[in-house]
């Protein structure tokens, strides 16, 4: 039975990979525990958002994740988001090393034995997480106002950076960046705090893969997650963060970065583990500092936002990757058609709109001018992910995002055209 008034359940849990998963992928183990979190809201329709704080997962790893909550919740599979906040310092599920076209390497059936038994180990941590997530979201249901704040957030910079050789990754303060976050709170009747959810494009990478070559990787939430547990400390209720546009932006500060040399070649600067953990803790502090007064200054007026679900695709040319380098002029080769699908996710004033992509600052800034909603939020790499999808200027510029994407020039903006139908559908009911 449909519900006309808010309620609204969350949970959190540790992902806790235990000392027998590593080494994998040059982490030899945990600094801080991912988090996997779980908003669950009922309004005439029932959904739910889960927030895992890890840099990837596969589809049947998504899909088990959907089944679970599913499960737990009542909640239909199609009507549940899985959004990993791409922190790059978590682990991918371990997987036979592939070559080019993706075709599998020949390994020893020792090797085999022991991926196995470590995606065993990986996928164990990540359900048990997830399933106690959704128990306490399931546990805590009740009747829930929601309020919606923003607020300035000056930890992301535009990464994408012109050279006399072509544009390269690094720190451009003069590119376009969305400095704006927007929290969302859930409150009880009571007052009582249920969740927060935090959306802001700012890409999990202060460390990124720093001394992965020497295997002293330690896995780390980064950035968003610090300011998550920091914030939880002040809510007492999860507070979760969704990354938004953020694949044209990077932090102020990172530990593994690259410099353009004179000569047109691409030095890797790697300051260490310990270098970035630093500045994890400086960025995130400052970050939640800006964040802490609008979460504790909203006003949870909004008791009976309805929530509505829609969702469309488009159908577009596919692009074989580029050899990644700077360049002056590329070639961009079609190769096959790509879907990109458009989901979205109406509370009342509030819409949220996911994909698998991530797209830059400036295709956001196109889709909230557009949309029909007072506030539209971005949730990219939700239930998958599909590299990058980067605005037609990227293109011309030839810059990482373009030069990475499996999409050809034009794919944001068709994108866009098909987000504004859909959110315009769901306006007018």
């Amino acid at each position: 039975m449909k519900t006309s008034r808010l309620f609204a359940g969350a949970g959190a849990a540790p992902i806790q990979f235990g000392p027998d998963l590593f080494p994998l992928e040059g982490f030899r183990g945990v600094h801080d525990d991912p988090m996997a979190r779980i908003l669950l809201l009922e309004c005439g329709e029932k959904v739910a958002i889960a927030c895992l704080e890890m840099v990837m997962l596969p589809h049947d790893c998504i899909e088990a994740i959907q089944k679970t909550i599913g499960e737990i919740t009542g909640t239909k599979p199609e009507n549940i988001w899985v959004h990993v906040t791409h922190a790059i310092t978590t682990p991918h599920a371990p997987h036979a090393p592939v070559g080019v076209g993706g075709v599998p390497l020949e390994i020893s059936e020792e090797v085999k034995r022991d991926l196995e038994r470590k995606l065993a180990l990986f996928n164990d941590a990540v359900m048990n997480a997830v399933a106690k997530a959704a128990r306490d979201a399931a546990d805590i249901f009740c009747q829930a106002k929601m309020g919606v704040g923003t607020g300035y957030c000056g930890v992301n910079i535009n990464r994408d950076v012109p050279t006399p050789h072509g544009w390269w990754i690094g720190f451009n303060p003069e590119g376009p960046s969305n400095h704006t976050a927007t929290v969302l709170r859930f409150d009880s009747m009571e007052g009582v705090p249920i969740a927060a959810l935090i959306s802001h494009g700012l890409k999990p990478c202060a460390i990124d893969n720093s001394e992965m070559d020497v295997n002293n990787r330690l896995v780390s939430s980064d950035v968003p997650g610090l300011v998550c547990r920091l914030l939880e400390e002040k809510l007492g209720a999860p507070c979760m963060f969704a990354m938004s546009a953020a694949g044209d932006q990077a932090p102020l500060e990172q530990a593994w970065y690259d410099v353009v040399e004179a000569d047109g070649t691409v030095r890797k600067v790697d300051l260490g583990v310990e270098k970035g953990l630093e500045i994890v803790d400086r960025l995130g502090r400052q970050m939640a500092r800006d964040l802490e007064p609008v979460l504790k200054n909203l006003i949870c007026d909004r008791i009976a936002p309805e929530i509505k679900l829609d969702g469309g695709f488009i159908q577009w040319a596919g692009k074989a990757r580029n050899r990644m380098a700077p360049a002056i002029e590329a070639e961009y080769a079609p190769q096959g058609t790509v879907r990109v699908d458009v989901s979205a996710i109406a509370i009342g004033d509030v819409a949220l709109v996911a994909l698998r992509p991530e797209i830059n600052a400036p295709t956001e800034a196109q889709l909230q001018a557009a949309s029909p909603y007072e506030h539209t939020l971005i949730v990219s790499m939700v239930n998958g992910g599909q590299k990058y999808m980067p605005h037609r200027e990227a293109y011309d510029n030839f810059t990482w995002e373009a030069q990475s994407s499996m999409l050809m020039p034009g794919a944001a903006e068709a994108w866009v055209e098909e987000a504004v139908k859909v959110l315009n559908r769901m306006k007018q009911g």
